[in-house]
């Protein structure tokens, strides 16, 4: 929901605007940096758009104390709104990062003092915040907290953003300019005026390919890599070697130090004091002010105020190793090829980010502290920024929140921006297993690249340990992917898969019946439940009939394993089948039917001795198996005539 605030606002006067250079120039004499007016930099590669060197340039950038970056399309800002900045009103501080509502598919950003401006996929162009001199819209001058669509701005490529102005390169590299033209900004030869231009005014330009405006001037790349600027020409930033106060209302070549127009520029970045392009062979060229060294130059050795290249102190040689390049007031900062970030010059604010804070100046390249494996840098006067696809960071003066961390103080290395971005975790579908499979592994990824962690959620079916599972049972596997915070990005909610884990045909095998008797024996077999819980039965019956099943227990396990049932009451010398049968959730498997025959009773003859034959009682002691419970006794051997007489302890 936008909270939009109206209000009509008349012009600065040109008187008052000059007054306030001047003011600000004086400062700069006796060190007091900090009251420059704010630059608008970019980072400088080729038309600041999406490339394949560089997918992020444009993507982040920094306004008068606020801080503005591109995720998926989407702006978020925070810091300093009381311009509505924010794409609100409320609150005026902004510590954590806001998405601008009214955005979508944006692919470059840039911000001036208090405005900004986004260039959207289908290259128009919509600006919020600050519109005194419409600088947002020039068709009102009404501030808002809404984007608006610029008017009369179509086929952008790139867009730039100022001190009251604003700038795209349209259709065949042409520039078109909107906003205050007091110091000739608007360029085109227009009159110098604080009438703001009631259309976006063509600056005269063709074949542009990269734009970067900041304070009161601009400069943009042009066919074969020359460089073109225009604006206020203070400091030497034009570039054309002149140092005096004047004004170009039509944009200027930059020189090199042998007076001839620089060539094969890639991308401009501009600041309220110097101005820097990228150059071929990962090099950067830089010209206006060195107060405080910010061009990286070897000092003494500046010729002119034309352009010269980043040099390395210790070999007097070009830098070689530039991936992108922004300039601040009285600063510079550098992505190199390894990742690294670097920053030279005034560092009063802690804007180099190598952990202190002062006036004096810093001659070297310093290495920003607590980060690495960056892709883009952007400046400003007070507080600096680098992120690259997933993570973003600043560093400086944090007083209205343009550092990000959730609290307004300032930071002299590098501190995480809050995490603001909602993730998209992608955990594939599992197939369906069966519980004999082996141990497996599962994989899941998060757009915030953060690490993906992996949880059973039905334990008794299936276990992970990191990423391999390892199924237990049947049933229902439910397994959970949680993405960790990372960078820019919160925790990632979990996603569940889940799959079936179905059972397995177990086995079943009959063995030969053990420890026949004449009325009981065991039934033996194996079974292998095949992983899945399985019942297991004997059953027996005289031979040819139906066999009578009883249980014989339950198995877990994927190995066979042995079962055995005694039976009794059996009827000595007879034959019985009997087989072995199991049971899962997949099927009912019988093993072979076999055969035993119980044994005749234990019988006890009386030798022919007369004592005992001649007798007419006879005296017989039994000892039977053990176990034994009773015994028939025979006056023949075969057991005609018998009595049965009850053993105790197998005896009697």
């Amino acid at each position: 929901m936008h909270n939009t605030y109206s209000e009509t606002l008349e012009p600065m006067s040109r008187k008052r605007r000059l007054s306030r250079i001047g003011l600000a120039l004086s400062l700069l004499a006796t060190l007091a940096v900090s009251s420059v007016a704010n630059v608008a930099p970019v980072n400088a590669d080729r038309g600041e758009a999406p490339s394949p060197t560089n997918v992020l340039a444009g993507k982040l950038t920094l306004g008068g104390s606020f801080t503005c970056f591109i995720a998926t399309g989407k702006v978020y800002c925070f810091g300093d709104n009381h311009s509505g900045q924010m794409g609100n009103l409320e609150p005026l501080f902004r510590t954590t990062p806001l998405e601008i509502e009214g955005i979508a598919n944006a692919e470059e950003v840039v911000a001036g003092d208090s405005h900004a401006c986004a260039r959207l996929s289908d290259a128009t162009v919509k600006c919020w915040g600050d519109n005194i001199f419409k600088q947002s819209s020039p068709s009102t001058a009404v501030r808002t907290t809404v984007p608006l669509q610029v008017a009369g701005v179509s086929g952008a490529t790139a867009i730039s953003a100022g001190n009251g102005f604003s700038c795209a390169i349209v259709t065949a590299g042409a520039v078109k300019c909107w906003g205050t033209n007091g110091s000739r900004e608007l360029g085109a030869g227009a009159l110098a005026t604080d009438l703001v231009s009631a259309v976006a005014v063509d600056v005269g330009v063709t074949g542009a390919t990269s734009v970067s405006s900041a304070g009161n001037r601009s400069c943009v790349v042009v066919a074969l890599g020359g460089v073109k600027c225009w604006g206020s020409g203070s400091q030497g930033i034009l570039g054309d070697g002149n140092i005096s106060v004047h004004e170009e209302p039509t944009p200027v070549s930059v020189l090199g130090t042998d007076s001839q127009p620089i060539t094969g520029a890639l991308g401009i970045t501009t600041s309220e004091t110097a101005a820097c392009a990228l150059m071929p062979s990962s090099k950067a060229m830089c010209w206006g002010s060195d107060m405080f060294s910010e061009l990286g130059v070897v000092p003494n050795t500046r010729t002119g105020f034309k352009a010269q290249y980043f040099t390395d102190l210790n070999t007097g040689q070009p830098i070689s190793d530039v991936a992108s390049v922004s300039t601040g007031s009285n600063y510079t900062c550098m992505v190199r090829t390894s990742g690294n970030v670097f920053c030279i010059g005034m560092n009063m604010s802690g804007q180099l980010g190598d952990g202190t804070s002062s006036y004096s100046m810093t001659p070297t390249f310093q290495r920003v502290l607590g980060i690495s494996g960056m892709s883009v840098v952007s400046t400003n006067r007070i507080h600096t920024c680098a992120m690259n696809a997933t993570e973003l960071y600043c560093w400086g003066t944090g007083t209205d929140g343009q550092i990000g961390q959730g609290k307004q103080e300032n930071s002299f290395s590098a501190t995480a921006v809050t995490p603001v971005l909602v993730p998209v975790l992608t955990f594939g579908t599992l197939a369906k297993k069966v519980v004999t499979d082996a141990a497996f592994t599962v994989a899941a990824t998060a757009d915030s690249g953060g690490a993906v962690t992996f949880t059973s959620k039905t334990a008794v079916v299936c276990t992970v340990s990191g990423a391999t599972v390892t199924l237990v049972s049947t049933g229902t596997c439910t397994i959970s992917a949680v993405g960790a915070a990372s960078g820019l990005y919160k925790a990632a909610t979990a996603v569940d898969q889940s799959f079936v884990v179905s059972a397995v045909a177990p086995t079943a095998t009959t063995s030969a019946a053990t420890s026949v008797q004449s009325s009981k024996a065991t039934l033996n077999g194996s079974v292998n439940p095949s992983g899945a819980e399985t019942t297991v039965e004997i059953g027996y019956a005289l031979s040819g009939g139906t066999l009578v099943w009883a249980p014989a227990g339950t198995l877990t396990g994927s190995t066979a394993q042995d079962v055995s049932l005694t039976v009794d009451s059996l009827s000595p010398l007879t034959k019985y089948d009997f087989a072995v049968r199991a049971k899962n959730a997949a099927s009912t498997v019988t093993g072979t039917t076999l055969s035993f025959t119980t044994t005749r009773p234990v019988g006890v003859s009386i030798n022919s001795a007369a004592e005992f034959t001649n007798s007419k009682n006879v005296t017989v002691s039994i000892t039977g198996p053990s176990g034994s419970v009773s015994a028939l006794l025979s006056n023949d051997g075969g057991f005609t005539t018998s009595t049965s007489v009850a053993l105790t302890d197998a005896s009697a």
